[in-house]
């Protein structure tokens, strides 16, 4: 298996046809369908259903188009690295992370960075901290923003605290029984459906903050990206415990936030994995990074 052959398969999976893939790449049918039975018979596994009108994956075909994905970037990465000159500064650089108001921190950064060393790209990547810590284990990403403390292995990760604090509280409606308190309480939580965080779940701060089993609490729906679960609250299936600003509201929504009590307030952490020498552009970032860090 080479990296042509990854190319032909992506190529393949994102057309649903043959016909269609070999003229995108300039080559013949006959000589893409060998490709892929070589390819079948290299893996033990069927990755394509093949219909009348167009191909679909199978479920190993599925998984092993992420990983094509993951192996092209990381080749096309580091291609890109070994090619540059001694002294420029290219490549791109990839940033796992939540939807959150840390990127409006970390954009000014990139847009500084990208002003000194035009050839650098970004990559950011939208997840969770359990898939922000699959990235970065796998190398698919270079760095990862976490907001719990907790979940930072000192031992695998090196990582560097924002400056941005960030309340939990309560999106609600002005249906909710919620909707005229200043402050939310744990009682409070008990009385109404929620949409909850999964990663909050998890979160030692917020569960250390709960006091509470989860199973006291009335929870309808679990959300990784919060806007998805905006929607949900929008539409009154329940009230939605997240962070302060990790939505952006309708122009004419009447929800509003409400903070927790007592306060919990969640931090930002820039994470890079520990063992890996970090290329030209990584290194430069973090270096960037620290030093508007020690300017604050």
């Amino acid at each position: 298996m080479d990296i042509r052959v990854l190319r032909y398969f992506i190529a393949v999976a994102e057309t649903k046809s043959v016909t269609a893939a070999a003229e995108a790449l300039h080559i013949t049918q006959p000589t893409l369908s060998r490709q892929f039975k070589e390819l079948e018979d290299e893996l033990g596994k069927k990755l394509f259903e093949r219909g009348s009108r167009r191909i679909t994956l199978t479920d190993a075909g599925e998984l092993f188009y992420r990983r094509a994905l993951m192996i092209l970037e990381l080749f096309n990465n580091t291609k890109a690295e070994i090619g540059a000159e001694n002294d420029e500064v290219s490549g791109t650089i990839s940033i796992a992370m939540g939807e959150s108001p840390v990127l409006n921190f970390l954009a000014h950064n990139l847009t500084e960075l990208k002003q000194k060393y035009p050839k650098l790209k970004f990559n950011i990547v939208s997840c969770n901290d359990d898939t922000v810590r699959y990235l970065l284990k796998t190398e698919v990403c270079d760095f990862g923003v976490m907001i719990s403390a907790s979940e930072i292995g000192l031992n695998e990760y090196s990582y560097l605290t924002l400056p941005l604090k960030n309340s939990w509280g309560v999106l609600v409606r002005p249906e909710s029984p919620l909707y005229d308190k200043e402050c939310v309480t744990t009682d409070d939580l008990k009385k109404v459906p929620l949409l909850f965080s999964s990663q909050s779940l998890r979160n030692e701060e917020f569960r250390s903050w709960l006091n509470a089993p989860t199973s006291k609490l009335n929870i309808v729906c679990t959300y990784n990206l919060p806007q998805n679960a905006y929607m949900l609250a929008e539409a009154n299936l329940a009230d939605m415990v997240c962070l302060k600003d990790c939505v952006n509201l309708k122009q004419n929504s009447q929800m509003k936030f409400i903070p927790l009590k007592p306060a919990l307030e969640a931090s930002g952490f820039l994470v890079w994995k520990e063992q890996r020498t970090p290329s030209k552009a990584a290194t430069k970032f973090i270096e960037n990074l620290r030093r508007v860090l020690n300017k604050e």
